[in-house]
């Protein structure tokens, strides 16, 4: 089974931080990425049943840097 999703806009706009600051320094940029991922809004609950195992995740990223956004897609692949 593959389940295909796409990236949520919260991510479009620490893009467009991350790029205007040119942040150069993996550490911050995880770190921010960890702050997006805690914000107040709400979202849909998508934990994998306990008996699924993902075993091959596969993330693709696609930026648009006259934009400053990007597009993205994630492929996990279970038993």
């Amino acid at each position: 089974m593959i389940v295909l999703t796409k990236l949520r806009p919260a991510f479009r706009v620490l893009f467009r931080t991350v790029t205007t600051e040119k942040i150069n320094n993996f550490q911050t940029t995880t770190g921010l990425l960890f702050k997006v991922n805690m914000s107040t809004e709400k979202k849909a609950f998508s934990r994998l049943p306990t008996e699924v195992r993902p075993y091959h995740y596969d993330i693709s990223l696609v930026p648009d840097l006259k934009n400053f956004t990007f597009e993205g897609t994630q492929i996990v692949e279970i038993e």
